[in-house]
C-alpha cells in the first residue's frame, strides 16, 4: 500500500514536472519568435543629415505600421522617411507635429511583406552643436503593427537615438566616385555584419563618435558597384578614403568604352587578371561570371544602345 501511494505520488509530480516545463519551453519559443522593431542610431555634427534605419526581426508577414517619434524638435530636424529594403510595395506618409515635438509615419499595403531588414529610413538634419545623446521616443499601441487580416501582431520596439558631437573617434575621408553629384553616395557602418549606421555624402564623409573596434565601410551609389573595405578604430581617429567605380568601367578612368570591352575579353580568355573591384565593375548583367556577354553589354552602354 505504501509503495502504491508513493508510485501515485512520483507520477502526479511527474506529470506537474512534464506541464511545467512544457510551458516554459512554449514561453520560451513565443519570446524567441516575438517580433522586434528597432529604432537605430546615428552620428554626426551640427549640420549633418543623419539616417536612422528602422528594422524589423522575426517577421511573420506585415501589412501596416504606424509609428509616433517624440525628438527634440530644438536640436533635430526632421527631413523625410523612406522605404527600407523589406517594404517592397505599399504606400508610406508622415506629419509632424511642431507643438508636440513629434513626426509620426504610416506604411500600409494590400498584401503582406516578409523578411527581416530595414522597413524605414529616417532622415533628421543636425542643429545643435552640443556634444549629448538625443534620444528618439516611440510610442504606439498593439493595434499599431497589423497584418493582410488586420490582425495585431505581438511586438516589442527598442527606441533609438542620435548621439551629436565626438563622444568617441571619427573614421573620416575622401569619397572618389563618378557620374553625377545629384547622385549622393550612401555609406554603411557595419560591424559584425549589423548596421551601425547610415550616412549620405557626395565628396567626403564621417563617421563620428565611434568606439573602439572593427568595422566595416559599405559604400554605393547609383550605377557604381557596391565595395566594402575594413577599418579598425583603436585609440585614434581614423583616415580611410574610399573609392568606388562605374559599373561597367573596369580600367577606373570614368570612362565606359571598348577598351573596357577589350579588358572582360582578355580576362574571359585568361590573358588579364582582375582584382575585386574590377571584377565587379566587369560583371555588369551580374551573372557571377566574366565573359563575352558582358563586354556586349559595355559596347552597347558605350554606344547608347543600352542603360545600366
Amino acid at each position: 500500500m505504501k509503495n502504491s501511494l508513493m508510485l501515485s505520488r512520483f507520477l502526479r509530480y511527474g506529470v506537474v514536472l512534464v506541464l511545467l516545463l512544457s510551458m516554459a519551453s512554449a514561453t520560451t519559443a513565443y519570446a524567441t519568435n516575438t517580433t522586434e522593431i528597432n529604432f537605430g542610431k546615428s552620428y554626426g555634427r551640427a549640420g549633418d543629415e543623419v539616417i536612422v534605419p528602422v528594422t524589423i526581426t522575426n517577421n511573420p508577414g506585415i501589412a501596416a505600421f504606424r509609428f509616433r517619434v517624440f525628438y527634440d524638435t530644438d536640436s533635430l530636424e526632421f527631413i523625410s522617411v523612406e522605404k527600407g529594403d523589406v517594404l517592397t510595395t505599399g504606400t508610406i506618409t508622415n506629419t509632424t507635429d511642431a507643438e508636440e515635438k513629434t513626426m509620426t509615419f504610416l506604411w500600409h499595403a494590400v498584401s503582406n511583406v516578409t523578411g527581416d531588414g530595414t522597413i524605414v529610413l529616417l532622415k533628421f538634419k543636425i542643429k545643435s552643436e552640443e556634444i549629448e545623446e538625443y534620444p528618439l521616443s516611440v510610442a504606439y499601441l498593439a493595434e499599431d503593427l497589423l497584418n493582410e487580416d488586420l490582425q495585431p501582431i505581438p511586438y516589442t520596439v527598442t527606441d533609438g537615438k542620435i548621439v551629436i558631437g565626438s563622444l568617441g573617434y571619427t573614421i573620416s575621408g575622401t569619397i572618389n566616385s563618378f557620374g553625377t553629384e545629384n547622385d549622393l553616395v550612401t555609406l554603411r557602418l557595419l560591424k559584425n555584419g549589423a548596421e551601425i549606421c547610415r550616412i549620405t555624402a557626395t565628396d567626403r564623409y564621417a563617421f563620428y563618435a565611434i568606439s573602439p573596434g572593427t568595422y566595416e565601410i559599405e559604400i554605393s551609389k547609383l550605377h557604381h558597384v557596391t565595395m566594402k573595405y575594413e577599418v579598425t578604430v583603436t585609440d585614434t581617429d581614423v583616415l580611410k578614403n574610399l573609392s568606388i567605380q562605374l559599373l561597367g568601367d573596369v580600367n577606373g578612368d570614368d570612362k565606359i568604352n571598348a577598351v573596357d570591352a577589350r579588358w572582360v575579353l582578355q580576362a574571359a580568355s585568361g590573358v588579364r587578371t582582375f582584382d575585386a573591384a574590377q571584377t565587379a565593375a566587369a560583371d555588369v548583367n551580374g551573372d557571377g561570371k566574366i565573359n563575352a556577354v558582358d563586354a556586349r553589354w559595355i559596347l552597347q552602354v558605350a554606344s547608347g544602345a543600352r542603360t545600366l
